[in-house]
């Protein structure tokens, strides 16, 4: 009789065990499915650089806020302006993994000669949080990230503020 309520024991143990084992493995299917799916919608970037460079070669003023460290500030105007923000970025989709949903550092308004809005941009810097630029383009969202260049642009506005 101890042997059989061993046997059942060990019996019931090893169903759990399965049964355990099994939601796991189903577990692991839709972790790779949606693994498969990042990579999918990555692998499907869009560029919007030659539609953004359009937009970026008619802006000539440039006005640049950081919110929560009350930095602003606007370039000087200049037909160069537009692009040379067009060349700090990287053409590419940002990872946005480690950038907290809707939260932004900053805000970036172009203006074209006529004084005419021409394109809205948020930021995040990657010393206060994550790298992306995030913007509209035909009703489109775009999240690029800095190159080196624009990292160094965006240091030297950050050392304004500790000065």
């Amino acid at each position: 009789m101890n042997y059989s309520i061993r046997t059942l024991f060990l019996s019931c143990c090893l169903l759990f065990f399965a049964a355990c084992g099994g939601s796991d493995g189903a577990a692991n299917k839709e972790a790779n499915a949606g693994a498969n799916k990042a990579s999918t919608s990555s692998s499907t970037y869009e560029s919007p650089m030659q539609k953004l460079g359009q937009i970026l070669n008619e802006c000539q003023l440039i006005q640049y806020q950081v919110y929560d460290l009350g930095i602003s500030f606007e370039s000087p105007p200049d037909p160069r302006q537009g692009m040379r923000f067009y060349s700090q970025l990287l053409d590419q989709a940002a990872d946005e993994t480690k950038c907290k949903p809707g939260k932004y550092d900053g805000g970036i308004v172009f203006y074209d000669k006529d004084g005419k809005m021409r394109l809205e941009v948020e930021f995040n810097l990657p010393q206060l949080s994550c790298n992306r630029f995030v913007f509209k383009l035909d009703g489109k969202r775009y999240a690029l990230p800095m190159n080196d260049q624009g990292l160094a642009f965006f240091g030297q506005v950050l050392k304004m503020r500790a000065q």
